[in-house]
């Protein structure tokens, strides 16, 4: 006996229905799915995103482990694990985060914003620049990303910060550079008492706006910090 067409288009959708649960309750491991929703990412970032390892559950979540970030020019970065948080509808709109979380980065190149901090405090450069953490909130728009609540961690240095990522890499950014004990030690006194401020962590810091292309960014410091700081080395 032919089942109606009425009969069978409700058993699709039912059919759809429980498989979109089960994916909600049980995550899948399913490469080529994660690589189509990295796309998008790929294509604002103008990067490839490559990874062994993914876990999706839809549409909230996917985890990604031995994480590689190319260019035409070879690798950028390896990231011990990827999560993204999304939310599909919101992101469509232009009304939500995608609140990303990464642990165990190692940058390979294009690392001019750290060197360029490194050089104005006449600190030797790091050679191999790697941070056991980072966070943030990414919100995409036609012609840019707004990137919030920035928060990078290693040993040596912390960055926090918020801004705006443009097209081929063009930066409108303030950062936060916090350094510890040991890199601040090398520092020459003058020059660390004119620029940084101690935080309540008691490292040592300064606030940055960061514009132009990320491979050669122009650094900014607040004249009002440079002068304060001054005066606070005076009255001590």
């Amino acid at each position: 006996m032919k089942l109606p067409k009425r009969i069978i288009a409700r058993g699709l959708i039912i059919l759809f229905l429980a498989s979109s649960a089960a994916v909600i309750i049980f995550p899948i491991s399913f490469k080529p799915l994660a690589v189509m929703m990295l796309r998008p990412v790929e294509s604002k970032l103008g990067k490839e995103i490559d990874f062994s390892i993914s876990t999706i559950r839809i549409p909230k979540s996917i985890h990604m482990e031995k994480v590689i970030i190319r260019e035409a020019g070879g690798m950028l970065c390896h990231l011990d694990t990827l999560d993204i948080k999304y939310n599909i509808p919101g992101m469509i709109c232009g009304k939500a985060d995608v609140v990303t979380e990464i642990s165990g980065i190692r940058l390979y190149k294009d690392t001019a914003i750290i060197d360029s901090v490194t050089d104005m405090l006449a600190i030797s450069r790091i050679p191999d620049v790697s941070f056991d953490s980072a966070s943030g909130r990414l919100r995409f728009y036609s012609d840019a990303i707004h990137l919030k609540e920035l928060r990078a961690a290693s040993p040596a240095m912390r960055i926090f910060g918020s801004g705006w990522i443009g097209g081929e890499g063009i930066l409108d950014c303030e950062l936060n550079f916090s350094f510890s004990k040991e890199l601040t030690d090398k520092m020459p006194d003058a020059l660390k008492k004119a620029l940084l401020c101690r935080d309540e962590n008691g490292w040592l810091g300064m606030e940055l706006g960061v514009t132009g292309n990320y491979k050669r960014p122009s650094i900014r410091i607040s004249a009002d910090q440079i002068e304060l700081n001054i005066m606070e080395g005076f009255l001590k």
